[in-house]
């Protein structure tokens, strides 16, 4: 909703968003954020969808998470995790050929109302039972929010306390407290900010030790 009268490649820059330029800017110390280009940052984002500017929407979309989504998220996660537990992982379907078939398949075949998938499922089904063609999607995404409020929180606050970020200078102390009190106080969820935070400092903290 927050995109919705913006033209379609900022609408989709705003869904993927965690934090609109706004609010990154207020989470800068003003020093450094004067000195951020806020308009290019979100322009690299949108320079796929743009690229196919007589392509349909959907095309469009997908075409941005081909080169941006896929490669720097996904598989990089998927590449590092196997590798990490000695897996063998096989991505078939990004094989190029089938890419490029699925590039040239009607947008409206793609998704049908609000289901995704819909032409693997049709497939699929002469070899699959229909529980597994109709069971709901389960992501791998960790319970980090709750792990912030718990297990983490004291990490968090340790790392995350005020002088400390005051004394590394990148960010402002002010908006990276609201931010966890927000969290804590289950009003806002921020845990994917607040992780990025804290891995910053965990590496900014290990850099230093290095160079001491």
């Amino acid at each position: 909703m927050r995109g919705d009268a913006q033209a379609p490649s900022a609408r989709y820059q705003s869904y993927l968003q965690v934090l609109p330029a706004a609010a990154r800017r207020r989470l800068y110390a003003p020093e450094v954020a004067d000195r951020v280009d806020f308009d290019l940052v979100d322009g690299l984002g949108r320079r796929h969808f743009e690229a196919l500017s007589g392509a349909e929407p959907l095309d469009r979309v997908l075409y941005q998470d081909l080169m941006m989504y896929l490669p720097d998220d996904i598989l990089a996660l998927s590449d590092r995790v196997g590798m990490h537990h000695s897996l063998e992982l096989r991505v078939p379907f990004i094989d190029h050929k089938v890419v490029e078939y699925c590039a040239t398949i009607p947008s409206a075949l793609k998704i049908k109302g609000l289901e995704k998938k819909h032409l693997l499922k049709v497939a699929a089904r002469r070899f699959l039972p229909e529980p597994v063609i109709s069971h709901r999607k389960q992501g791998f995404s960790s319970p980090m929010a709750a792990w912030l409020r718990a297990d983490l929180r004291g990490s968090v606050e340790r790392l995350l306390e005020p002088a400390a970020v005051r004394e590394r200078g990148l960010f402002s102390p002010v908006e990276v407290s609201r931010l966890i009190d927000e969290h804590q106080a289950r009003r806002r969820l921020n845990h994917k900010t607040i992780f990025s935070l804290v891995m910053y400092t965990k590496w900014a903290e290990a850099h230093a030790a290095r160079g001491r």
